[in-house]
């Protein structure tokens, strides 16, 4: 199975489930931006602990998933992974946090064409912010190259109001300042 598939068949699962999704990461990244490899796929999604034992039970048909890594990552607002063990593909789902911008970020995320398939993504200023909030934390450039990328690609059609806005509620604006001026 590649990852495409993959893909696929988890978001499949989730629809089933009505749990709400968004394709974020690498993925995101190159459908706004600039291409770039990955061997995962990070979906941030909306769950609650009611919804452990549905979740698991579909996903545990064909892959490795841990219903106590999924509780851990409810009860953390972190990450809990599924691995297809024939590849040995993962995805990383993060569970949406109850702060503000991820509650915008679902409340602007949009169907988009992906994968011959309509899938739900963060809008790309969402995609920028929320990469220069990688970079914020963990100082990996590879995360304001990816937002870079986003801002060269979609510059023209950027909500720059709402960049603005966002950068300053999330202490980025300095980093959104240089990616504009770079």
């Amino acid at each position: 199975m590649g990852l495409r598939e993959f893909l696929i068949q988890a978001v499949d699962i989730l629809d089933q489930l009505n749990t709400p999704y968004i394709v974020t990461g690498a993925l995101a990244v190159s459908f706004y931006g600039l291409p770039r490899t990955t061997h995962d796929i990070d979906l941030v999604i909306e769950l609650k602990q009611k919804h452990v034992a549905p979740l698991v039970k579909a996903f545990s048909k064909e892959f490795y998933i841990s219903s106590k890594a999924v509780q851990e990552a409810i009860s953390r607002s972190s990450v809990f992974n599924v691995i297809d063990p024939r590849s040995g593909l993962k995805i990383d789902f993060w569970i949406a946090r109850p702060e503000a911008f991820d509650r915008e970020r679902f409340r602007r995320r949009r169907q988009e064409p992906l994968f011959n398939r309509s899938l739900w993504l963060p809008s790309p200023e969402d995609v920028i912010l929320s990469k220069l909030l990688w970079y914020k934390e963990s100082k990996s450039d590879k995360h304001f190259v990816d937002a870079k990328g986003v801002w060269e690609m979609m510059e023209g059609s950027l909500d720059a109001s709402y960049l603005q806005e966002w950068a300053d509620r999330l202490s980025v604006a300095n980093s959104l300042v240089r990616l504009q001026k770079e």
